[in-house]
């Protein structure tokens, strides 16, 4: 018998690192995300330094042209070259702080950012100041910086983000912030020696989302390792399938080698003996006929059942010949009747009454009855009765029982092992009806009869005819 194949290398090399990329994936899961999403902080607090720039640049312009104080200015004065105060926003504003003033006053025509490290401030020139006052010599723009913490950060973040942001001047704890800054952008002045922090909103939800990335990373590396061992599970399946259906095909062969070499070793015993004149005799050569009838007949039903075995693999599906099963049990019983006679064994049989037929697998049937009587009639030891009975258990079967009085086989035959009842010599037609009955859905069974001897049972799907 050949051994099984070995598992494919390639296929179970590549099962297992596959299985084993999962499993280091879902432990560096948890950082691996982790820093990207603090990377992605980083990014967001660049992004928003640009934003808030340009933010402060908008209301800036938007001061010059219009004379209106936005929110985030906390104050804005109008002063001539002497420092003098022509104007305020609003107008119960304190006077202007003297450092910064004087700093922008020092280049009053260029527009300058200032920052004292405690405030921060604009100097916008007169020449960019629509509606100015006569002899001004530029504006002092002084930013909340509480407005601008409150007001002008968040609306920067990009919408549908789980972040954070902050302008902070330093000092900051977590607990007063809210959140636990992730990643810092520096604006341009005055707000240079600030920073603007981003973090994510709900960090327990990250932790969270984090652990149930990594518990589906281990649940996938787990189902990795369940298909590739149910795959080598399936395939080890397989290969014993395949050496079992191998064993048998060569069991098989042999029992059809022997079925068909006894008969023609008989045939050409025969026919030589005729040609070389060792039968003269009219007894002897009558016999020598008789041998090669009944040897050709035994090696045409046994090529005939071949045949149909072939043709059951070839086409599993092919509708089975119905017909009259109690007729063809009559028939089959009439014709070995004479010849269990011969050896002193009575054949009775009965059927189902009259009125009602089982119509189902007629010549399936046929060849099992055949088959069973024809091994009763070799291996039947100490039998003088055989009883063959048809019946109808249910409305979609049909059962055939044949039993003897003798003592029984001499071993414990099993229609489902390899070894059947008759030896080599029987077992090939045994074996053919096995297999037609199991591919009919049908049952066949063993027992040990009322009578004593043996009892094969056979059930057929079949149907009752009024």
């Amino acid at each position: 018998m050949t051994r099984a194949k070995p598992l494919p290398l390639v296929g179970l090399g590549a099962g297992s690192l596959l299985a084993l990329l999962a499993i280091l994936l879902s432990l560096a899961s948890s950082e691996v995300l982790k820093t990207a999403r603090y990377d992605d902080c980083s990014r967001q607090a660049d992004l928003i330094a640009q934003r808030f720039d340009f933010a402060l640049r908008e209301r800036l312009q938007r001061l010059a042209a219009r004379g209106e104080r936005p929110d985030e200015v906390a104050a804005a004065w109008w002063v001539d070259q002497e420092g003098a105060v022509l104007r305020r926003r609003p107008a119960a504003a304190p006077e202007p702080p003297g450092p910064l003033l004087a700093v922008a006053l020092r280049r009053g025509g260029e527009e300058r950012a200032l920052d004292d490290g405690a405030r921060a401030a604009h100097w916008i020139p007169a020449h960019r100041l629509a509606n100015a006052p006569e002899g001004a010599q530029g504006a002092l723009v002084l930013w909340d910086a509480a407005v601008v913490r409150a007001r002008l950060l968040s609306p920067l973040l990009d919408a549908g983000t789980d972040y954070r942001v902050a302008l902070l001047r330093g000092g900051e704890t977590a607990a007063e912030l809210g959140f636990r800054p992730r990643g810092v952008g520096r604006p341009s002045p005055p707000f240079a020696s600030w920073q603007i922090g981003v973090g994510l909103a709900d960090s327990g939800a990250t932790r969270r989302a984090l652990r149930a990335q990594a518990w589906l990373l281990a649940g996938l590396s787990a189902w990795l390792f369940l298909v590739l061992a149910g795959s080598i599970g399936l395939h080890l399946r397989r290969e014993r399938a395949r050496e079992r259906a191998r064993g048998e095909r060569e069991r098989f062969l042999a029992r059809a080698a022997h079925e068909l070499q006894t008969p023609l070793a008989l045939l050409r015993a025969a026919a030589e003996s005729i040609r070389g004149g060792a039968v003269r005799e009219p007894d002897d050569l009558r016999r020598c006929v008789d041998i090669v009838l009944r040897e050709e007949e035994r090696l045409t039903r046994t090529v005939r059942r071949l045949l149909k075995h072939l043709r059951r693999e070839v086409d599993p599906d092919a509708p089975l010949e119905l017909g009259d099963l109690a007729e063809e049990v009559e028939r089959v019983c009439a014709d070995h009747r004479a010849a269990l006679a011969a050896q002193g064994l009575r054949l009775e049989w009965r059927l189902p009454g009259a009125g009602s037929s089982l119509s189902g697998p007629r010549e399936l049937l046929g060849d099992a009855l055949a088959e069973f009587l024809g091994n009763a009639r070799k291996h039947a030891r100490g039998a003088t009765r055989i009883r063959v009975e048809l019946s109808a258990p249910r409305a979609d079967c049909a059962r055939l029982v044949v039993a003897d009085d003798g003592s029984g086989p001499s071993t414990s035959p099993d229609f489902g092992g390899d070894e059947v009842p008759g030896g080599a010599e029987g077992g090939l037609g045994l074996v053919l009806v096995r297999e037609g009955v199991q591919a009919a859905g049908g049952k066949l069974s063993l027992g040990k009869a009322a009578e004593g001897g043996l009892e094969v049972v056979l059930e057929l799907p079949a149907r009752a005819v009024s």
